[in-house]
């Protein structure tokens, strides 16, 4: 016999957050979730409307699933989600940065000048 719905995903200490609005940030989350326990990272996905908690312990994580489904915390007016990530562990690449390619560049109307040894005042006018 086959399954109806998908597998539920197991109880891990990250945890996802969803429903954030685009000014939230990685204070705002810590300061919902840390009264569950220590949280060890909080990464902001590039959208802005969702991140990756990740608790120190299981418990903690499962208490701020828990509690979230019970009663949803509200973050800047909005209702957020959480549920265990399918991730086990929040990996960063610090090792070797993002190749860019020239042709991502966006066309910008900032202009970054440097003036060496200037002789008379400059102002930004």
């Amino acid at each position: 016999m086959s399954q109806l719905g998908p597998d539920p995903v197991r109880p891990n200490k990250i945890v996802h957050v969803g429903g954030l609005t685009p000014s939230a940030r990685q204070e705002d989350l810590y300061a919902i979730a840390q009264r569950f326990g220590s949280i060890q990272d909080v990464v902001m996905m590039r959208n802005q409307t969702g991140a990756l908690l990740e608790f120190r312990e299981l418990e903690s994580a499962i208490q701020f699933v828990t509690e979230s489904k019970q009663r949803p915390p509200i973050l800047h007016g909005k209702q957020l989600f959480a549920e265990y990530s399918l991730h086990q562990e929040i990996r960063k690449n610090k090792e070797k940065p993002m190749k860019r390619e020239l042709d991502t560049y966006q066309a910008s109307r900032i202009l970054l000048v440097t003036i060496h040894n200037p002789l008379f005042p400059i102002t930004v006018d």
